[in-house]
Parts: C-alpha cells; sequence; structure tokens
C-alpha cells in the first residue's frame, strides 16, 4: 500500500471516512466539520493524501502548510518549518491494524522530503484512539487548550523522531 495525493474521483470515498467517523465514540467532527468545501480545498491544494487498498480508499489525511497556531512560537518546542496534519481518518474495517501508524509515518516522509522539519497537530482530548496513536509514534504533548467547543491536545515532533 502505498499513501498518495488523492485523485478526484477519491473525494466522494473521502468524505464518506468523515462521515462515517462523525458517528463513532470517540470523533469530534460534527455536521459543520469537515466537509467537502474542506475536501475540495485540500485536494486543490494538494493537500489531500490517500491510502488505498487496491482501489478502495481507505485512510485519508491532509496536511496544513499554514497552522493557525503557528503565530504562538511559545507554545512549540520545534518552530522551524512547521507543517500541520490534520484530518486523519480510517476505516473502522481496517483500524487497530497499523494502517493509521502507517499513514503518519509515510506523510511524514513526504513532508520531510518537501524540506519540513516538524509535524504540529490538535487532537480532542478525548479521542483516544488518536491519542494513543500519536503518543505511539513519538508525538511530544506540548499543552491543552479548549477550543471548537472541547478540550484538545496539541503535539508535535520532529519528522526524522517519528517511531
Amino acid at each position: 500500500m502505498k499513501l498518495s495525493l488523492a485523485e478526484k474521483k477519491d473525494l466522494d470515498s473521502v468524505l464518506e471516512l468523515y462521515e462515517i467517523a462523525k458517528k463513532t465514540k470517540y470523533c469530534v467532527w460534527d455536521d459543520e466539520y469537515p466537509t467537502i468545501e474542506n475536501i475540495n480545498f485540500d485536494f486543490e491544494h494538494d493537500c489531500l493524501y490517500v491510502l488505498k487498498d487496491d482501489d478502495k480508499v481507505i485512510g485519508a489525511i491532509s496536511i496544513n502548510y499554514e497552522n493557525e497556531f503557528d503565530d504562538y512560537p511559545d507554545l512549540w518546542l520545534y518552530t522551524k518549518d512547521p507543517c500541520e496534519i490534520a484530518r486523519l481518518v480510517v476505516n473502522p474495517e481496517y483500524q487497530n491494524k497499523g494502517f493509521g501508524e502507517f499513514i503518519v509515518k509515510e506523510i511524514s516522509k513526504i513532508l520531510s522530503e518537501k524540506g519540513y522539519y516538524c509535524i504540529h497537530l490538535a487532537v480532542a482530548v478525548n479521542n483516544l484512539p488518536a491519542v494513543r496513536l500519536y503518543d505511539k509514534c513519538g508525538f511530544l504533548q506540548d499543552c491543552t487548550t479548549f477550543m471548537f467547543d472541547n478540550y484538545y491536545y496539541f503535539y508535535e515532533q520532529r519528522i526524522d523522531r517519528i517511531k
């Protein structure tokens, strides 16, 4: 399997994965986020990546070259050439099989090749599977903040240290 830029034909599948995720126990996404507008924006800016099993989209992740929280350098240990990852989703049929970890490792390789030094992200405190994933991948938890009606951990990691 390979993580690659999404193609136009993948967009409906990514939306379907988001909608499935919204109905799961730990997800804080709602009808207003993420939407087809987020998917289209990411696709149009070459920021949406998908993982496929044969031709079936089983996971997706987006990268944000500009993170609104990068304006707060005291928040982060690593501020050199950061990139944010967001909206990581894996089809429930494929969860707990290492695909989330695979996506994180692959996107870190892609970002390294693009010249990024570190990854920043926010994850809802009550999204226990995501918290476990980022802890397992060696991300550092910097702080907790309240935003978007939930508490979030801010995580970061130098790309060369992702396990």
